[in-house]
């Protein structure tokens, strides 16, 4: 408190002064920090954060310092001048000409988890048109479920994401990409995290890619989207595409690029039982952002550890419908991944039932994890019910084989008349969980026309069957 009371009385004498004329040029400062934002266990004494004035004018200026918050209760922030004392609300430095003065922002938890801002506003009192403000971000290391990646270049589209989340009742902390330290041990304390870029460019930097890649790998749960995520990583005319980015994209992903869209600007939803059943939204209009002028299209493919689903494609198509977002899950993570911006879903209810949709998917185990991936074998032989279903390129199927031995195993596709068109399996199978696609070709390599057909497994002891529709 005796800090406080003498920066306020340091204002005070030099108010007088400030009347004096000044040229404009004998003014100017800026106010910079390498990293405005960070995470903290509420149990701490809090998060520091560094911000360096300097005053750039000709001559000494006295600069005024506010902090406004946005925090919950009961957490609070002082900020401190090195050296020359703390306050809580207002106070005031004055500065040297070419000199620096560090101003440390402790933003304290009080054992209360949650997330929440300081925005550190600075005007030179020698000319009170000059101001900067910088904003500040800490979240809790526990407690919060869903970290947000701001990452659209200065824009406002978070808060689609965050109204989205609020309704589908998870609790969340925003980080600026731009101006954060964004890397995997920062994501890794939450359930998911959902990254967006909207126009922004570049799109997805080396470190930026590190960073999801490390926190996938360490069994991460990501949403991302963006119109140019896939166009910026994979087309060679974006000028931030080479081999290695393609790679990281059709790696990570489990997709392939397959251009820019020029249609009209509709979404249906694949077949049942997915993140996007029953909806048809439209990514102009509406009271979504009104950003998307060439979304991406992309291309899901199946891979010895990754299954990769379509949910939405662009509706205004002949033949192939061309997707428009999917789903990937391995062993090790889950993604969902919009060619799109979520935010410009042209109305507030798709938005939240298609994030709450999206959370719950990233709750449930990988398909490539059975029960055997827990250490425990199935008790009785099962036939999963495919997906997806209705399927367009490929479908899959989950069998579970019981015992302690290898088991003579079939699953064969029929068409409607009964006829076996194609053989996945027939021999010996071990105890376990196993995924087996079907590309809708028969024995021979040649495509099936569109139509109902049926997966049958069977063993000596026991048979199933499932329904498969086919859409070309």
């Amino acid at each position: 408190m005796k800090h406080k009371i003498l920066i306020s009385f340091v204002i005070c004498l030099l108010i007088p002064a400030l009347t004096v004329p000044a040229r404009a040029q004998d003014h100017g400062f800026t106010y910079t920090c390498a990293d405005q934002g960070g995470l903290m266990h509420p149990d701490s004494l809090g998060l520091v954060l560094y911000t360096y004035l300097t005053n750039t004018g000709s001559m000494a200026d006295t600069f005024l310092v506010v902090i406004d918050k946005d925090l919950p209760v009961p957490w609070q922030a002082m900020a401190c001048f090195t050296g020359m004392g703390c306050f809580f609300d207002t106070a005031g430095v004055v500065i040297e000409s070419d000199s620096t003065v560090e101003i440390s922002v402790d933003i304290m938890p009080l054992h209360q988890v949650g997330a929440g801002t300081v925005t550190m506003r600075v005007t030179s009192m020698g000319d009170t048109t000059r101001k900067a403000a910088l904003e500040l971000t800490a979240i809790t290391n526990t407690g919060v479920d869903v970290l947000i990646v701001d990452d659209d270049g200065g824009q406002t589209y978070e808060i689609y994401y965050q109204t989205a989340l609020d309704g589908a009742g998870k609790s969340h902390g925003t980080l600026e990409n731009a101006t954060t330290v964004i890397d995997a041990g920062r994501m890794a304390p939450f359930d998911a995290v959902v990254w967006f870029t909207g126009q922004a460019a570049p799109v997805l930097t080396a470190e930026d890619r590190q960073a999801i890649s490390g926190y996938l790998n360490g069994g991460g749960r990501l949403f991302i989207s963006g119109q140019d995520i896939a166009s910026a990583l994979c087309d060679s005319a974006s000028g931030e595409s080479d081999p290695s980015t393609v790679a990281w994209f059709e790696n990570t992903f489990a997709a392939a690029y397959g251009g820019e869209y020029g249609g009209f600007l509709n979404l249906e939803g694949f077949g049942e039982a997915s993140i996007s059943e029953g909806l048809t939204p439209g990514i102009s209009g509406g009271d979504g952002a009104g950003n998307q002028t060439s979304p991406d299209i992309v291309g899901s493919i199946f891979g010895a550890t990754a299954f990769a689903y379509p949910i939405f494609h662009y509706s205004d198509y002949y033949g192939e419908p061309p997707v428009a977002a999917f789903t990937v899950s391995t062993g090790i993570y889950r993604t969902v991944f919009f060619a799109f911006g979520f935010e410009a879903i042209d109305n507030a209810a798709d938005r939240e039932l298609l994030m709450e949709r999206i959370m719950d998917y990233f709750q449930g185990p990988s398909p490539v994890e059975g029960d055997d991936a827990a250490g425990v074998l199935p008790q009785a032989f099962s036939l999963s019910p495919s997906y997806p279903n209705p399927f367009n390129a490929t479908t899959a199927l989950t069998l579970f084989v019981p015992g302690d031995r290898p088991t003579e195993v079939s699953l064969k596709i029929y068409n409607v008349l009964g006829q076996e068109v194609r053989t996945l399996l027939d021999g010996p199978v071990l105890p376990g969980s196993h995924v087996l696609l079907w590309d809708g070709t028969d024995d021979a390599g040649v495509d099936l026309a569109s139509g109902i057909y049926l997966a049958r497994m069977a063993s000596k002891t026991f048979s199933q069957t499932r329904k498969l529709v086919l859409t070309r």
